[in-house]
């Protein structure tokens, strides 16, 4: 009777658990957008109480909010599905465009850390069935933290390399930084939830991008660079798994 009572209470708790990481996930991937839109709302608001008022800018503040909201309504989608029992919706995707996006959404931050982006996209590859957005998401995710990871170094050219390859039967995306590297102490639960080299955050983005990955058949690594710098590696099955 004890161990019966002692294991629905291991049951209950484990339950709980994943609910908090459900939510601290969700928590996790809208603070950036929500951010921008609390920002650039208040920019629209300075920018339309000058005399005269910057109507112009007030308009790029106002798209900024628009394309923030709409992120934030896509990210949410995306992990419905992700956590959801219902099937995700999978289509015929260019990976190199779905890097170029990728590219373009972080194109004011990337400018703002003075981040140099060099594309190396195969030129041989087919669209492959994926979830696009959840896919492009992870780029971002991986994308944004090789522009943090960099901002912690001074005096080194910040350079984000986006290389695409295809194998046999599968394809391959490198997102590369200079930025300090993965640490060996970090090696071997960087991807696990909760576990972040930040001051601040949860770190539960790397563990969602894992998933994801993994829901598609596919797998995420992360190693140091030859000289300086992470090298985050996704590889994808050509056949559809989602």
């Amino acid at each position: 009777m004890t161990h019966a009572k002692t294991q629905l209470e291991r049951e209950r708790d484990n339950k709980l658990m994943n609910l908090e990481a459900a939510l601290a996930s969700i928590s996790h991937e809208i603070q950036q957008p929500l951010t921008t839109i609390s920002a650039n709302g208040r920019a629209a608001q300075h920018l339309l109480a000058l005399d005269p008022p910057d109507l112009q800018a007030a308009r790029e503040a106002i798209v900024d909010v628009q394309q923030a909201s709409t992120a934030t309504s896509q990210l949410l989608e995306n992990l419905r599905q992700l956590f959801g029992r219902r099937g995700r919706v999978a289509e015929s995707t260019d990976i190199n465009d779905l890097v170029r996006a990728a590219v373009q959404l972080l194109a004011k931050n990337l400018n703002d850390h003075r981040v140099t982006v060099v594309l190396q996209l195969s030129d041989d590859l087919a669209p492959i069935e994926v979830h696009r957005g959840q896919l492009q998401e992870v780029l971002v995710n991986l994308a944004q933290n090789a522009i943090e990871s960099m901002a912690t170094v001074e005096g080194r050219v910040r350079t984000l390399t986006l290389r695409t390859t295809r194998d046999t039967n599968t394809v391959a995306i490198d997102v590369t930084d200079t930025g300090p590297g993965i640490s060996p102490t970090h090696a071997d639960t960087i991807f696990d939830a909760f576990v972040t080299t930040k001051s601040a955050g949860l770190g539960l983005g790397l563990a969602i991008c894992k998933a994801i990955v993994e829901r598609h058949g596919g797998t995420l690594t992360a190693s140091s660079g030859r000289e300086d710098g992470a090298v985050f590696r996704i590889v994808l099955p050509l056949e559809p798994t989602v």
